[in-house]
């Protein structure tokens, strides 16, 4: 059967949402769940041999019972045919090439065919993507080398930005390793984190605005700004939300909202809206 009688409505499974096949289950398993034609408690079939379907447990005198007809094409089980085990590849590494490349190779940094095309690949964007442990940062760094080495680019005119200051290290400490990159052309490569060098960029734009002793760079110091500003409005800081409060001033940042255009929409968020989201944006 398609059909049956739930909490008071009749269902069709054909037009059920599939997220609420459990509850009508669990409910049919109460005997909540009853026949159209007879009234009585019917069940609900879940599984991978027949369609799904509700059907008499015990009775079969009801119309329905022997109903086998069902409204969507039901497609029986396939059995599984796994692949074949997965076989890691040697990388090929090349020997073959000359220059900058050869010297590296010979200097106990090779190189495979995927990884030689990425270094050499110097001219427009180029998108590398690579898992962990694939050699990313041989790849980054041998770029650069070869790129000052072989296609005599400035140094000072590459940038080479990480995720972690840590990263940002490692990749100087390691060109310092290759042949023929000397300190003096390490040092005039622009290296950093996305947030380290964003910064460095809006300083040189405007250094007195974004000097470090005007920045918010611990979460105490948010924390510090908010309740000096709660306190100038009386407000009591055991009853106010001041984490929901930073909260909500992140949100009308993120979203673009300026101070002029910052509206509260409730009764809480007119302290913020007043004074407090002043404070953040002086």
């Amino acid at each position: 059967m398609d059909q049956a009688k739930y909490k008071g409505k009749v269902i069709r499974l054909s037009e059920l949402a599939r997220e609420k096949y459990e509850a009508v289950y669990e409910s049919a398993l109460r005997g909540q769940v009853a026949c159209i034609a007879c009234g009585e408690p019917v069940k609900l079939y879940l599984g991978m041999q027949k369609q799904p379907h509700f059907y008499h447990e015990h009775r079969l005198a009801c119309p329905l019972s022997g109903e086998s007809k069902l409204l969507d094409e039901w497609n029986m089980p396939v059995a599984y045919q796994p692949s074949s085990p997965f076989q890691r590849k040697k990388p090929k590494i090349v020997h073959l090439e000359t220059g900058y490349i050869r010297a590296l190779s010979e200097t106990g940094i090779p190189l495979d065919a995927a990884q030689l095309q990425a270094v050499r690949t110097t001219e427009g964007p180029l998108l590398v993507l690579a898992g962990a442990g694939s050699g990313k940062t041989r790849v980054l760094t041998a770029r650069t080398a070869y790129m000052i080495a072989e296609k005599n680019i400035p140094p000072s005119s590459i940038m080479l930005v990480t995720f972690t200051t840590k990263a940002a290290k490692e990749m100087k400490d390691r060109l310092l390793t290759y042949l023929g990159m000397h300190p003096s052309f390490v040092s005039q490569l622009v290296t950093g984190t996305f947030h380290s060098i964003f910064y460095r960029m809006i300083s040189h734009f405007d250094r007195e605005r974004w000097h470090i002793s005007r920045l918010l760079k611990w979460e105490w110091q948010r924390e510090q700004m908010i309740k000096e500003a709660g306190r100038e409005l009386d407000l009591d800081e055991r009853q106010f939300a001041y984490d929901q409060a930073l909260q909500q001033i992140s949100y009308w940042k993120n979203t673009l909202v300026t101070v002029q255009n910052v509206k509260a929409n409730s009764q809480w968020e007119k302290p913020l809206a007043l004074h407090i989201c002043f404070k953040f944006t002086v």
